[in-house]
């Protein structure tokens, strides 16, 4: 039995529609935690995270709705067509699913954001809600296959988030659930000798992916050992100079003075000099942690290979920029837009 040709009398059953219906609404509202959650994350905007969310689920589910309709009008009607021929349940599936990225895709683009990124947070969404619909249809019609989805999904939720934030798995997570869902396909549809052609599909994407998401990362890799090394010393210099400032701030705030005491009149006045003096002291040490909190920001990103790459578009940032100003995260046009 294909998954979207459902009997009369199962579409008819209550406890088959309610349970469906449920865990579908369950993973829709876990699938958009999940895109807030690893967004948010990511430093990404929660409207427009949130915009792209509708236009997916407009688009996979309405193409979902018009494809297995139009399929099903197909068979009925004109059985030995060659368009009849053309469609299939595995087909019809990655048809809506890949439909449902096309916002990502632009959206990305449009607001220059790194679709690798991007992609990788749908994939962990997309895995969340595999794991109620899966549970929902297994308690219902009892597919074995199933068993295979919902725990595939729970490991690729714990381990995906885990190493997409690694510059070499960035974008790379997307292909292993692309692939996963080929895998998925092939096995899941063996009434429909088609679903091969869907799981090619997967495959082809997921590889074409993964060249891309390589290519960048040797692009991005192409800075001078002995570039890296300078600016790693520079960057342990800041941090020094920094800790001795924020040192001899925290010594100059006047509200640790010993002895200090605001009963007479004279040194309530003292005391309204040492409020201004208090303001300014916290100020600077604001911007002196600010400034420690990107310095050791840099020197993790060396540490973990994702040094000289904007955390915004995940372009690489030009080496000019990152030897005037080593602690930078942010590509001189990410940057005038924060400004701006």
């Amino acid at each position: 039995m294909n998954i979207l040709s459902i009997p009369r009398e199962l579409l008819f059953g209550s406890f088959t529609v309610d349970t469906n219906l449920l865990f579908l609404v369950l993973g829709l509202v876990f699938w958009l935690f999940l895109l807030w959650y690893e967004s948010k994350k990511d430093g990404f905007d929660d409207m427009r995270i949130f915009d792209m969310a509708f236009l997916s689920l407009v688009l996979g589910f309405g193409s979902l709705w018009l494809f297995t309709y139009q399929y099903n009008y197909l068979r009925i009607f004109y059985p030995n067509s060659y368009v009849t021929g053309l469609f299939s349940t595995p087909l019809i599936f990655v048809s809506s699913f890949v439909l449902s990225l096309v916002p990502a895709l632009y959206g990305s683009r449009k607001l220059k954001w790194s679709v690798y990124r991007i992609l990788d947070i749908y994939s962990i969404s997309y895995a969340g809600l595999a794991v109620f619909v899966s549970a929902g249809i297994y308690l219902t019609w009892g597919y074995v296959y199933l068993v295979y989805t919902f725990v595939v999904s729970i490991v690729y939720l714990v381990v995906a988030p885990k190493i997409r934030v690694r510059r070499f798995f960035s974008g790379g997570t997307f292909s292993v659930f692309l692939a996963l869902l080929g895998v998925l396909c092939a096995y899941a549809f063996e009434d429909d000798s088609r679903r091969f052609t869907s799981a090619f599909i997967l495959a082809t994407i997921s590889l074409v992916n993964l060249y891309f998401v390589l290519k960048k990362g040797m692009v991005l890799r192409n800075i001078a050992d002995d570039i890296l090394n300078t600016i790693k010393k520079a960057l342990l210099a800041k941090k020094k100079d920094l800790k001795t400032e924020q040192d001899l701030l925290i010594q100059e705030d006047p509200y640790k003075r010993e002895g200090r005491d605001v009963d007479s009149p004279e040194q309530v006045e003292e005391a309204v000099m040492e409020d201004a003096k208090k303001e300014e002291v916290d100020m600077l040490l604001g911007d002196i942690t600010n400034s420690q909190k990107d310095v050791d920001a840099a020197l993790k990103a060396i540490k973990d290979g994702k040094y000289g790459v904007c955390s915004k578009c995940s372009k690489a940032i030009d080496v000019a920029r990152l030897k005037a100003l080593p602690d930078t995260t942010l590509c001189y046009e990410c940057s005038e837009k924060l400004e701006s």
